[in-house]
């Protein structure tokens, strides 16, 4: 009886410690943007970002008629994390041509995680 007690706390244990480890990993959802397009509503300004195979662009337009490429260059995908490198900046000094941005996806929500650049809606 005593050995029964004993094999069972140790098998009690290991679930326990099996169970709290399996909590620990986060897994990334695998994202897939090709051919997608996400919209960020400003009041009256609109963004819309589109990608086409490995390359995206930015585009701004505004109730005042006032539209552009913010920037466009190419991107790639590690688990949900979005690294964006600008080949073009538009003609505005504000984006540098070869630098890089990020953005993490979680289902139809894409956060920029550094600027300003704001939270994008799967269209």
């Amino acid at each position: 009886m005593k050995n029964t007690i004993k094999v069972l706390g140790i098998i009690a244990l290991a679930a326990v410690i099996g169970f709290s480890m399996s909590g620990c990993f986060d897994e990334e959802e695998n994202v897939e943007l090709d051919g997608t397009t996400w919209e960020r509503e400003n009041m009256e300004d609109s963004y819309v970002l589109t990608f086409d195979s490995l390359n995206y662009q930015l585009y701004y337009s505004s109730v005042f008629g006032v539209s552009r490429t913010l920037h466009s260059g190419t991107y790639s995908i590690s688990g949900s994390t979005v690294t964006f490198t600008i080949e073009n900046n538009g003609g505005d000094g504000y984006y540098v041509v070869g630098s890089t941005m990020t953005a993490k996806v979680s289902g139809n929500t894409l956060t920029f995680s550094d600027r300003d650049e704001g939270i994008y809606k799967k269209q």
